[in-house]
């Protein structure tokens, strides 16, 4: 490694002013070479396929009039759906138009709590369940196999606490 890794200049002269020299001794001192470093997680693939449920028709059980089923795929991150403190099982939809194909859902919430949820897509008549793990993540990632449908819901049974969606994304990415 060389000081400029530790972003350390030399000075006019082309030496290292003694004390950046300390700072180097102190961090020498304190590296553990034979110490197991902690092993970072992998990060999600970028998503660089186009959003095709932004703008598209939303619906949703009932919702705070000034948190209405629009705000939940408006492209917007400052507003949100969020749903009504009275409402024991809520849910938010958004209808695709047309029957599609995508791989990706991405859920994303404004606050942490959301404990569960259950993602569906309609095809032939029906919902269909998708895989999901839930998480406490503020951005919820769900890649799958390709499937073909013209509507996705997101289920939250009794969390205890107000579902809100900031933005509900769905993609059909190349892989």
């Amino acid at each position: 490694m060389c000081s400029s890794d530790l972003n350390v200049a030399p000075n006019r002269r082309g030496l290292i002013d003694d004390n950046a020299l300390a700072l180097l001794k102190e961090i020498g001192d304190r590296w553990k070479p034979g110490e197991k470093m902690p092993v970072l997680e992998a990060p999600e693939p970028p998503i660089i396929s186009p959003n095709i449920a932004k703008f598209k028709p939303a619906s949703s059980s009932w919702s705070w009039d000034t948190r209405i089923s629009d705000f939940g795929n408006d492209d917007d991150f400052k507003s949100y759906w969020e749903s009504n403190i009275h409402v024991k099982e809520p849910w938010y939809a958004v209808d695709l138009v047309t029957e599609q194909p995508f791989n990706l859902i991405v859920l994303t919430v404004p606050r942490r709590g959301i404990r569960e949820y259950r993602l569906q897509y309609f095809a032939e008549g029906n919902w269909k369940d998708l895989p999901s793990v839930p998480n406490n993540k503020l951005v919820k990632i769900h890649r799958f196999d390709r499937v073909w449908g013209s509507g996705v819901k997101v289920l939250f049974p009794d969390n205890g606490i107000q579902p809100a969606i900031s933005e509900l994304g769905v993609y059909h990415e190349r892989r």
